[in-house]
């Protein structure tokens, strides 16, 4: 359940903000109080909605981690979780700042999933794929592939798969996967990572659900 990939993600968002000069989105509360269980969640005020299994539980990075994750603790697994809460408490507190909209987990936590917006970014989806791709592969805790072009239901998208090693000289590589999308100027990256074997899908049930919303929500 790690977010350092999710992070590092949302940094590329923010490295880019600074890059082009972009502006952020004014925010707006989202329909429903967080935390949500599972099915679909509307993020008008970020342009996009997802849904999520019911087996999920997701996070809006705007509001206190703590409220949300109390709010969780009849849903969650507290075995699978507890070793990991203190540092997704510190991590949660930069995301908003790095572009992560929303962070999904398991129940059980063995995947979770971040939605990283790169906010009036009008560049080509292909050249956020190679800014992407750079980053990993610059990274020595991280093994990546070459982005992949592929179809999605919102349009055409990239997919970035790759390992990353969570501490340097344990050779454990935990599996992971980024898909980029975008429509107008409204780019997205859905970041997935499990600590045991990759999906078969590769998370594809969960990224093939995103939607661009209008707006006006």
């Amino acid at each position: 359940m790690s977010p350092r990939g999710v992070m590092r993600v949302g940094l590329s968002a923010g490295l880019l903000v600074v890059a082009l000069g972009s502006e952020v989105l004014a925010e707006e509360p989202s329909p429903e109080p967080p935390p949500w269980f599972g099915g679909r969640v509307e993020m008008p005020e970020h342009g996009f909605a997802v849904t999520l299994p019911d087996d999920w539980v997701v996070f809006d990075t705007s509001v206190d981690f703590w409220s949300q994750f109390e709010a969780a603790s009849g849903f969650i697994d507290p075995v699978a979780w507890s070793a990991s809460v203190g540092g997704l408490e510190d991590e949660f507190a930069l995301m908003p700042s790095n572009g992560v909209r929303l962070y999904a987990a398991h129940a059980t936590g063995v995947h979770s999933c971040g939605v990283v917006e790169y906010p009036n970014a009008d560049v080509p989806l292909d050249f956020m794929a190679t800014f992407v791709f750079e980053m990993y592969d610059e990274d020595p805790l991280a093994r990546v592939e070459q982005p992949q072009s592929i179809d999605l239901p919102a349009g055409p998208a990239y997919l970035l798969r790759m390992s990353e090693q969570s501490y340097p000289d344990v050779d454990v590589w935990e599996p992971s996967s980024a898909y980029l999308l975008g429509k107008d100027e409204t780019l997205l990256a859905a970041y997935c990572t499990t600590e045991g074997a990759r999906p078969e899908d590769d998370w594809l049930s969960i990224v093939e659900t995103i939607e661009f919303l209008p707006a006006d929500g």
